[in-house]
């Protein structure tokens, strides 16, 4: 993943998600500007640029996972992979720490704190140990 630059929308907001299984990229520019500033107050994003990086960082995370569960014989598949990512227990047991130390957004579920995590990197920002041994378990993308 590499790091995206913002770009010049004529003023107009715009707010992506990412769907795992279309792995397709969603840009929606008619967002409000509350709708924005409520994502930014719960997320570590502070720019267009960076919610866009958060989404592409699902794109990138599916596929660490896609590989993984490719080199384990000991998950039936991707949806079982998935829902073990999902449930992790170190995860869990972080959970509140997590909401400290990345954003409320993080300690929603893995998914979210890997992505939050990722932009927090992009940005250059640094975190307590158990943050970046917990990204590494739950396969988080190289940057």
């Amino acid at each position: 993943v590499s790091r995206i630059e913002s770009a010049d929308l004529d003023g107009e907001l715009v707010l992506a998600q990412y769907n795992h299984g279309t792995n397709t990229l969603t840009v929606d520019h008619e967002i409000t500007q509350d709708l924005v500033e409520e994502v930014m107050r719960h997320s570590t994003s502070d720019s267009v640029a960076d919610i866009i990086l958060h989404e592409l960082a699902h794109a990138a995370h599916s596929e660490e996972m896609e590989a993984a569960v490719n080199d384990r014989a000991d998950y039936a598949g991707f949806g079982e992979f998935y829902d073990a990512i999902m449930n992790n227990d170190m995860f869990m047991e972080y959970r509140d720490e997590i909401e400290q130390d990345v954003s409320g957004y993080a300690a929603e579920d893995a998914a979210e704190f890997v992505a939050e995590v990722l932009v927090d990197r992009a940005k250059g920002e640094e975190h307590p140990d158990y943050v970046d041994e917990l990204y590494t378990e739950l396969k988080g993308p190289e940057i």
